[in-house]
């Protein structure tokens, strides 16, 4: 089957989310104030959710998981790296170094890090 392109920001959702659970795995997640669930079962459960609520195959969903699961992996084993000149521009200009400034203190960092 082909991939409409209206479908993108479905893969582009069930992608964010697997990142996201896999960064916070351990954590619960409130769903809807009705049931609480692992984080790492989030992006599953969104697929089941597609395949009993719209009474289709979650292609889209198992194709964002695939994608999210590649780039994680990627991701932490470092071959993916942040490109060079990505990181000279914002470690070089003076208006996100300002703007980081501010907000500094939320991440645990200290002056000159």
């Amino acid at each position: 089957t082909s991939m409409p392109p209206q479908n993108l920001g479905h893969n582009l959702a069930c992608f964010l989310v697997y990142v996201w659970a896999r960064t916070f795995e351990g954590h619960d997640v409130n769903f809807m104030d009705m049931f609480t669930i692992r984080s790492e079962l989030m992006p599953w459960f969104l697929a089941i959710q597609t395949l009993l609520l719209e009474g289709e195959f979650p292609y889209m969903d198992l194709f964002g998981i695939a994608v999210g699961h590649i780039y994680y992996v990627l991701y932490a084993s470092k071959k993916l790296p942040v490109p060079k000149f990505m990181t000279s521009f914002f470690q070089n200009s003076e208006y996100f170094r300002s703007r980081y400034a501010k907000v500094r203190d939320d991440y645990g960092e200290e002056e000159g890090q």
